[in-house]
């Protein structure tokens, strides 16, 4: 049996990522096919109970003494993650936003270990601030919190200063990486993240 494949898709919030990823998917180029999990919509429709999952206690604890975020046990976030992944083995799976923080960077690669998968690469988005702040400032809205959407921006921002770009740096140590720009089409986009994929065909 092949092993199951992965790509692994990094960027700024704001940074067109998802759409890339869903235009990807869309584009029914692979004869296996291709899915997008998105990290972060996949723990949200397991907390609301819209997707089953045996992880979905453990996801919705906030408190953990070694973070400083809140964010949910990296066990139950990498639980998730298999599951969706093996809900469709034979399809290429797209990984967007995962592993965010670089503490569960070694749990991740355990976690492909675990269920067979070969990670293939890394693609970065990169999007220029001015572009990331008018984007994210269209979302604040439709976040339930406190903040403002000035503040709401400048906190994503600062995660993704003190936080993923450590950790897309890490990752792309360890992965063949693609730099995409994140103000173009994501047609375009698609494309040459296809051309990636086909580049890492053995």
């Amino acid at each position: 049996m092949a092993s199951v494949e992965v790509l692994l898709l990094a960027g700024a919030p704001g940074s067109g990522k998802s759409t890339i990823a869903k235009q990807f998917v869309s584009m029914e180029l692979l004869s296996k096919g291709a899915q997008h999990l998105s990290i972060g919509d996949l723990k949200r429709s397991v907390v609301s109970g819209e997707r089953p999952s045996r992880w979905a206690e453990l996801l919705q604890q906030k408190a953990h003494p070694d973070r400083k975020t809140g964010a949910a046990p990296s066990k139950a976030m990498t639980g998730i993650m298999e599951e969706f992944i093996l809900d469709n083995p034979e399809a290429l799976t797209i990984i967007d936003g995962f592993p965010r923080y670089t503490d569960r960077i070694e749990p991740f690669k355990a976690s492909m270990i675990n269920i067979g998968a070969n990670v293939l690469g890394l693609s970065v988005v990169q999007t220029d601030e001015p572009v990331l702040r008018e984007r994210l400032a269209v979302r604040a809205p439709r976040h339930d919190q406190e903040l403002g959407s000035a503040e709401f921006v400048d906190e994503r921002l600062a995660d993704h200063r003190d936080n993923i770009l450590p950790t897309i740096a890490r990752l792309s140590e360890a992965y063949p990486t693609l730099f995409l720009d994140g103000s173009i089409e994501p047609e375009i986009n698609a494309a040459l993240l296809l051309d990636f994929y086909t580049s890492l065909q053995p």
